[in-house]
C-alpha cells in the first residue's frame, strides 16, 4: 500500500555501506496480504503487514545474534 525510500537505499544498492545480502530496498513499506502459499501459517489474506529492512534468513549476523528485526 505504501513504500518509502530513504537516502540509505541507493547506498546499499551501490555497495557503499558494505553490508551483505539479503536486504530490501524501500525498507519502509506496509501493505495487505493478498494470498499465501502452501504451508504458510503466520499470515493470512487480509492481514496488514510491514516489511523488515533485512530479509530474515536465520543465517546472517543479525539472525545469529538473535535480533532478526
Amino acid at each position: 500500500m505504501a513504500c518509502g525510500v530513504w537516502h540509505t537505499d541507493p547506498h546499499y544498492r551501490e555497495g557503499g555501506l558494505g553490508d551483505d545480502f539479503p536486504f530490501l530496498l524501500g525498507h519502509e513499506a506496509a501493505g495487505v496480504v493478498e494470498a499465501v502459499g502452501e504451508g504458510v501459517a503466520d499470515v493470512a489474506p487480509g492481514d496488514f503487514v510491514i516489511l523488515d529492512w533485512r530479509a530474515v534468513c536465520g543465517r546472517c549476523r543479525a539472525c545469529r545474534r538473535g535480533r532478526p528485526w
